[in-house]
């Protein structure tokens, strides 16, 4: 109940080659026939075929699902199949498909829109957004916002450096310019990354998704100068401290002596703003940096 006999068919080989979007596929077949003894089951002749490599005495060696083709390293065995073509012979035929090494592919870059509703401040012309009275709206206004996002898919080693850093990048802004000095410092979000695990031929890897939101004017947050009290000042413009090294502050108050109920808008420096001066907004960076060259995205590696 064995095979004794194993050889390949060299006659009427063949190919196909398509593309597959950026990418193309090269298939080709390679076909062995087998020799049962005269015991073999007919029903375990599949299993056997499936499942045999070589026997001894015969040259021929019959690959298995993964292995290469002996003259192209990114060419693999996709599928195997048999039949029988009657007594004790049997034909199994190994399916081979060549794709781009995935390593060294270019990246993809696809580029969307991302939409949000948030508090704006500011008109199209960046100019603060007030009444009559240069009070600022109460509650503030809200609008969508459009960001640009860039998806990026690239193959990265799965055993490659910056796997471990990855969980320090999510929802962090460049510290360095990105994408060949396009988008300044601060101005890109690290929204999302994926890692799936794959595999071609004798080599694993991870097909990376990396989503960059681009927001040009920074990710910085912004808000109107005001409050209840004022920061105490001597005679030359200069904060008092206390004893102990901290600021003084000044309760404001109507002109009964009563505190205020609604803040007043304040210049920037902890004093009250002036009289039709312009409204101040403090800006406060609230996401963490990290420096984006890990990534490898430049404009130069994408494919064309």
């Amino acid at each position: 109940m064995s095979v004794i006999c194993i050889t390949e068919d060299t006659r009427d080989l063949n190919f196909a080659a398509e593309t597959d979007e950026l990418d193309y596929l090269l298939k080709t077949p390679r076909k062995f026939d087998i020799i049962f003894d005269d015991a073999t089951d007919p029903v375990e002749m599949p299993i056997l075929a499936y499942n045999v490599e070589y026997v001894s005495g015969s040259a021929a060696r019959i690959p298995r699902l993964w292995d290469t083709h002996p003259y192209d390293p990114w060419a693999y065995v996709i599928r195997k199949s048999g039949r029988s073509k009657g007594g004790y012979n049997w034909e199994v035929i190994c399916e081979y498909e060549r794709v781009e090494e995935p390593l060294e592919t270019p990246f993809r870059l696809s580029y969307g829109f991302a939409y949000s509703h948030e508090l704006i401040d500011k008109d199209k012309d960046g100019s603060p957004i007030t009444n009559s009275a240069l009070e600022t709206p109460d509650p503030p206004l809200m609008e969508e916002y459009t960001d640009l996002v860039m998806r990026f898919e690239v193959n990265w080693p799965r055993n490659d450096w910056r796997i471990p850093l990855l969980a320090e990048y999510g929802n962090v802004v460049n510290s360095d310019w990105f994408f060949g000095g396009r988008y300044a410092p601060g101005t890109c979000l690290c929204r999302c990354i994926e890692a799936s695990e794959a595999r071609l031929a004798g080599l694993w890897y991870y097909m990376m998704v990396i989503e960059i939101h681009v927001r040009p004017d920074g990710w910085q947050k912004r808000f109107l100068d005001e409050g209840f009290r004022t920061v105490v000042k001597d005679g030359a413009g200069n904060p008092e401290t206390d004893t102990d090294g901290n600021l003084k502050f000044k309760t404001l108050t109507d002109t009964d002596g009563n505190p205020l109920t609604a803040p007043v808008m304040l210049d920037g420096t902890g004093s009250r703003l002036a009289q039709n001066a312009t409204p101040v907004y403090i800006t406060t960076k609230t996401k963490k940096e990290k420096p984006f060259y890990i990534f490898n995205l430049n404009p130069e590696l994408i494919r064309r």
